[in-house]
């Protein structure tokens, strides 16, 4: 649809009753003309009890209390238009609300100021309040506190300090520079080994070798690198280019009492 007229724009569309209308949409471009001087008048009976005259209320009258209301002056008045009220040092809870449960609506406080509707200051009903009751605040003693004994917590336990020999210096310092410098790629497939099972069999039947599938992997790496010799290459700083080997060297780690070999 087109927007064809705004109804109710700022100030008026403060508080807005459910299903009044806001704005006029038509469907054809041709139609938003005919809306131009449109103006929307409110139900005859919200009207006429607009357009009732008032009577002047007297400077010293206290405002009259809604007889619906449903809450106590605690909560009478809306967030929004107690803010409001504050604002300009006003008591609105003394305001007729037309809210939920005869609450006062921030439209209610702008309109009671509009027409000059006495509500008295905040200062003045401060003034009224009964003083609160003073508190027995009790007695502190001003002597000096005497220092608690600290007991002595062990929260390290019991330890072994093991100096490292030069194997195990060698092995941490070339395992951290193998981590940091040496660009890592995992990857991971599924294997069907029959065949090499298999094959482990006859060579320990025909030819008293045994082998494990280890040693497998080991040769079927080999070879690998070797098909493809641009996965068996290191990077040369000093000339910027790729040095592709052409020796084949898998290095096996083995645990020893002392450390790796």
């Amino acid at each position: 649809g087109i927007l064809a007229k705004i109804l109710l724009d700022g100030a008026s569309a403060v508080d807005i009753p459910i299903g009044s209308p806001i704005a006029v949409v038509v469907e054809d471009e041709a139609d938003v003309a005919a809306f131009a001087d449109f103006v929307w008048e409110a139900p005859a009976t919200a009207a006429a009890a607009a357009s009732a005259p008032e009577p002047a209320p007297s400077a010293a009258a206290p405002v009259a209390t809604a007889p619906t209301r449903e809450v106590s002056d605690e909560y009478i008045l809306l967030p929004s238009a107690r803010f409001l009220a504050e604002s300009k040092g006003l008591d609105a809870t003394g305001l007729p609300g037309t809210g939920k449960g005869g609450r006062v609506t921030k439209g209610d406080v702008l309109m009671a100021i509009q027409k000059g509707t006495p509500m008295p200051a905040l200062a003045a009903k401060a003034v009224a309040a009964p003083a609160p009751a003073a508190v027995a605040v009790p007695l502190v003693s001003t002597a000096p506190l005497a220092d608690l004994p600290v007991p002595a917590v062990d929260s390290y336990g019991t330890f072994e300090d093991v100096p490292n020999n030069n194997m195990r210096k060698v092995i941490a310092k070339r395992l951290t520079e193998s981590k940091r410098d040496v660009p890592h790629f995992y990857t991971s497939m599924e294997v069907e080994l029959d065949n090499v099972l298999k094959l482990r069999k006859l060579l320990v039947a025909n030819h008293d070798v045994k082998i494990s599938v280890n040693d497998i992997i080991i040769r079927a790496s080999a070879l690998a690198l070797r098909d493809v010799p641009e996965a068996n290459g290191t990077y040369d700083p000093k000339s910027d280019s790729v040095r592709l080997q052409d020796s084949i060297d898998i290095s096996i780690a083995v645990a020893t009492p002392t450390g790796l070999i």
